[in-house]
Formats: structure tokens, C-alpha cells, sequence
């Protein structure tokens, strides 16, 4: 059975977001799994989407039931549709998910303009620090049946480190298993010099000590050499080269809590990433059990 039984979508009735909701639709269908729309009316904000009102709202009087999918022939496909009134997204999602377990939050996947990560708090980071769920960033772009899901590990030997690389993998996995695609595995180091691309002549023994660690998450899953990524520099800067030359359709990396000033950086990465990767985003708190 798939990790992912109980899904819950947010939109905020803009038309960006008919991505994330086509996409938790796939998902539920392909899981066989409960999928909750939320829809959220921000301040200020007028109108609906015809597309929703079209393929959701006139479903109220069947309970909001879906037609049968040809891969899903024995079973419909059931949403729940709610309604709530918040200032943001992420209060939303924070009130709902006190109310009710969830396995997966899908959202729409924004961009914004780079001075307004660097001195503001954007809606989906927003989300990341006060969401405890694992967050699928959902785009445009479709998934591809032989397309590739690439995992951001953070290899060191700190003790909680090799557990949460297992949950990151597992997600992954199971992501992969569902969607058809090939699982890559990514691990970012930076030498004494904090070089920006990888080189066995700069630091071999480095480059060995990562490689050796990732080779060993791989053998547990079978993974080819093919699939393993090591880059040396900046995980702003490594995990979005390596997303784009592999042409992954989703890439699964770590978010930090923010509880002391090495999280603050590494928050900081994963804020940056969240801006910069063009792919769909699967984002796990570092704090997941």
C-alpha cells in the first residue's frame, strides 16, 4: 500500500493552480487514495475558477464524486471539497491539518522575484516553516512516464542525518514506484576551498568519502552508478545545475526548522532552491518521523 492515502490540495482560486489539483488527481487515482480540496478565499479576492466549478462543484449533488479513470476501473475517485475563508495559504492548511491527518499537501509551485526571497517571507516558504507535512510543490509542466525523480542527500556524520536520508528515500521511492520514473540520487560537498564544480583532482579524499556513502544508500536500493550525482559547491547552486541536466521532473530535498543558526542557512538553501528549480518540488521537514 502507498504511503500516500490520504491527500489534501490547497488553491487559492487563481487559475495557477489548476496544475497542483490536476496533479493530486493523478496522484489519488494512481494510489487509490482519499483526496481533500481546500479552497481558500484570500483577502480581497473575487471570483472563482470556471475550470473548478466545471470539474468540481458539479459534483456536490453525487458527493462530490469523480468519473471512472481508465486506470482506475474499480473504484471512483472521491473528493472532498471544503471552503474557508484565511489571510494566507499557510493558515489555512495549518487549521485544516488540525483537524485531520494528512499524508501529503500538493500546492501550486510559484516564482518570484529574487529580492522578495531575499527580504521577504514568500507564500510557499511560508508554508514549508509552518506546515509539518511532507509539501508537494506541483508546476505546469506534466510528468513524464520514464521521466526522472531526483533526491538531495545531505551525506555527513551527524547521527539523525543517515535516518532522515532513509525518509527522504523512502518518499522517493514510493514517488517513483507510482509515477514510472527512474530515482536519482544527488549528494552536495564543498571542499576547504568551497570550489563550485566537482573535480576528483581537487579533493579526492573528500570526493571518495561522499561517493563511497552514497554508493552504500544506492546498493540498499539497487541503484546503478548511472544515477548517482556528486557535486562539489553550493546546494543552491549543484542540486539546480544537476535537476536541469538530468531533466528530473521532481526533485526530493530536506527543510529545515530553522531551531539555530546552521538550520537558518540551510533554510536559506532550501528557500533559494524553491525559487530557482524549474521541476516540481517535493519538500520534507528534517523533524519528520
Amino acid at each position: 500500500m502507498s504511503r500516500f492515502q490520504n491527500l489534501l490540495a490547497v488553491t487559492d482560486e487563481s487559475t495557477q493552480s489548476r496544475a497542483a489539483l490536476q496533479k493530486a488527481i493523478q496522484l489519488a487515482n494512481l494510489c487509490h487514495g482519499n483526496l481533500t480540496l481546500l479552497r481558500v478565499q484570500l483577502p480581497e479576492y473575487q471570483g472563482v475558477v470556471h475550470w473548478l466549478d466545471q470539474h468540481l462543484s458539479h459534483h456536490d449533488e453525487q458527493k462530490n464524486e469523480f468519473p471512472r479513470h481508465d486506470s482506475y476501473p474499480n473504484q471512483d475517485i472521491k473528493v472532498r471539497v471544503k471552503h474557508c475563508r484565511a489571510a494566507s495559504l499557510a493558515a489555512a492548511v495549518v487549521n485544516e491539518i488540525r483537524q485531520e491527518d494528512y499524508d501529503l499537501l500538493l500546492v501550486e509551485h510559484h516564482h518570484y522575484a529574487p529580492w522578495l526571497c531575499e527580504f521577504a517571507s514568500t507564500d510557499d516558504w511560508q508554508l514549508l516553516k509552518d506546515v509539518a507535512l511532507p509539501v508537494l510543490f506541483a508546476g505546469e509542466q506534466p510528468w513524464s512516464s520514464d521521466g526522472r525523480i531526483l533526491t538531495a542527500l545531505d551525506i555527513d556524520d551527524d547521527q539523525e542525518t543517515p535516518t532522515f536520508n532513509r525518509a527522504l528515500l523512502h518518499f522517493a521511492g514510493d514517488l517513483a514506484e507510482l509515477l514510472h520514473q527512474q530515482l536519482h540520487l544527488l549528494n552536495c560537498y564543498q571542499d576547504n576551498e568551497l570550489g563550485m564544480s566537482f573535480s576528483a583532482n581537487q579533493a579526492p579524499d573528500e570526493a571518495s568519502h561522499h561517493w563511497q556513502k552514497l554508493r552504500q544508500l544506492a546498493e540498499e536500493l539497487a541503484l546503478t552508478d548511472d544515477r548517482l550525482h556528486l557535486g562539489n559547491g553550493l546546494p543552491d547552486f549543484v542540486i539546480a545545475d544537476t535537476a536541469r541536466a538530468c531533466n528530473s521532473d521532481i526533485v526530493v530535498l530536506g527543510a529545515n526548522a530553522h531551531e539555530d543558526w546552521l538550520s537558518e542557512i540551510k533554510g536559506h538553501t532550501s528557500q533559494a532552491l524553491l525559487n530557482q528549480l524549474q521541476c516540481d518540488i517535493l519538500a520534507l521537514r528534517t523533524n519528520l518521523h
